[in-house]
């Protein structure tokens, strides 16, 4: 889904207008999602799961990069999975996507 928007503003109006929360800084939005046991969308104190995308800027002259990727987190591990580490990922997409500008071309 990522891959078929048009435009990078494309993309971030899709995320905000379908992600509950979002963090920005200089050159990176997080938008992130609460789910229950049921994987209901719920608020922060009630989450099981989370589910984040991180867009981030990558600087190109012919127009803009968007490296982008995507964690599904349980809050608490599994019971069963030793887990030395406080990663507590389900899994991680990590994608780019180019968007071509005409300002940069001669």
């Amino acid at each position: 889904m990522i891959k078929s928007f048009a435009s990078s503003s494309d993309m971030n109006e899709y995320f905000s207008e379908n992600y509950k929360f979002n963090t920005a800084s200089k050159d990176e939005i997080t938008y992130i999602n609460y789910y229950d046991k049921n994987w209901n969308i719920c608020d922060e104190e009630s989450k099981i799961y989370l589910i984040s995308v991180k867009v981030m800027d990558v600087s190109y002259i012919y127009g803009e990069m968007k490296e982008i990727n995507i964690t599904a987190e349980k809050e608490k591990p599994y019971p069963f999975i030793d887990n030395n580490n406080e990663i507590n990922n389900i899994f991680e997409i990590h994608t780019k996507k180019f968007y071509p500008s005409d300002e940069g071309r001669w």
